[in-house]
């Protein structure tokens, strides 16, 4: 089956003005996306969804395709499922092809290495029964632990308890993990008729929590260049 590889990279940002042209090490964040998504052999072909002229010259420069994405699926309030199957649409009519495997690579995870990439495409590859595959850390917190929530005086409560009961020890709470931007992993059939990306048999694969920022605010993009520069993601890209 064929796997094609995508960014989703609308032009408008409100929290970082112009986010996904922002640069760390002197890379945008687009072509990073780019970069480590070319390194991965199982990817045919790589495209950059966006609504931006700046962000699509930038996507040609280094040599993946663009798909012209409709204003109406690149604002603040639109859904990216949205933009998802309008990608895969795309690819359906222009490479006429039904079914492959779709591969999202945010430009907001400039941490990802390419192995990250391959590792949820070879388990979505080795079992069929799975719709989907999706980068997830170990989370920080846990509602049955650390988590709380104010009553209607202001004190505090375990956000949900375990059986009826708090629990003391973070080692006796259940694994939980966050869901990362690091990369998604679907069936193409799956994202036209599903409606959501956890509504089917989803899998994933573990990102280190040290790789696993989202670039959303200032401080998360600059913490993503400390960590680009000591973790020396750009001898691994």
């Amino acid at each position: 089956m064929r796997v094609f590889g995508f960014c989703f990279a609308r032009g408008g940002s409100k929290g970082i003005v112009n986010k996904n042209l922002k640069k760390i090490n002197g890379r945008s964040l687009v072509e990073l996306a780019i970069s480590s998504s070319k390194r991965v052999e199982l990817i045919d072909k790589f495209f950059v969804s966006t609504d931006s002229e700046e962000i699509g010259e930038e996507a040609l420069r280094w040599e993946a395709g663009v798909i012209k994405r409709p204003p109406n699926l690149a604002s603040d309030r639109a859904n990216e499922l949205d933009a998802w199957k309008h990608a895969v649409k795309w690819v359906q009519q222009e490479y006429r092809i039904e079914d492959f495997i779709f591969v999202s690579v945010p430009a907001t995870s400039p941490l990802r290495l390419p192995s990250d990439i391959t590792k949820a495409i070879s388990v979505l590859l080795a079992d069929y029964s799975l719709d989907g595959v999706m980068g997830v850390t170990e989370s920080a917190r846990s509602p049955y632990f650390n988590m709380v929530t104010k009553d209607s005086e202001g004190c505090l409560n375990l956000a949900s308890k375990l059986d009826g009961r708090g629990v003391s020890r973070r080692q006796d709470a259940p694994a939980l993990f966050d869901i990362t931007t690091v990369v998604y992993a679907y069936r193409s059939s799956y994202i036209l008729e599903g409606g959501s990306v956890m509504g089917g048999r989803i899998s994933s694969i573990e990102i280190p929590r040290s790789r696993s920022i989202d670039i959303d605010e200032p401080i998360d993009l600059e913490i993503a260049r400390f960590l680009y520069e000591s973790l020396r993601i750009d001898e691994k890209v």
